[in-house]
């Protein structure tokens, strides 16, 4: 979905990324979400050790920010978190 077409259908905008790397010999990781429509950010660690999860991680924080009935839309560079994130649909 474009951004203009999320902006005009008033979906919650997000963009999410994740990352891992060493430093002085240290793993770290860790996620960060920002919410376009009013600048709000989530940020935390992740686990375990890849940049892959720490991608998933930022996307189940903004699910869980988010009210069930909000529609959202999810913008990364992640080509993991694309094509094999998906979410069941929801049975009432």
């Amino acid at each position: 979905m474009r951004l203009a077409d999320a902006k005009q259908k008033r979906f919650a905008i997000w963009f999410t990324d994740g990352s891992s790397f060493y430093h002085m010999g240290n793993p770290r990781r860790g996620y960060r979400a920002i919410h376009v429509n009013d600048g709000e950010t989530l940020q935390g660690p992740a686990h375990p050790h890849s940049a892959q999860a720490a991608e998933v991680q930022a996307v189940r924080a903004v699910l869980g920010y988010e009210s069930w009935d909000t529609s959202v839309t999810n913008n990364t560079d992640s080509d993991s978190q694309s094509n094999h994130c998906v979410a069941p649909p929801l049975v009432e």
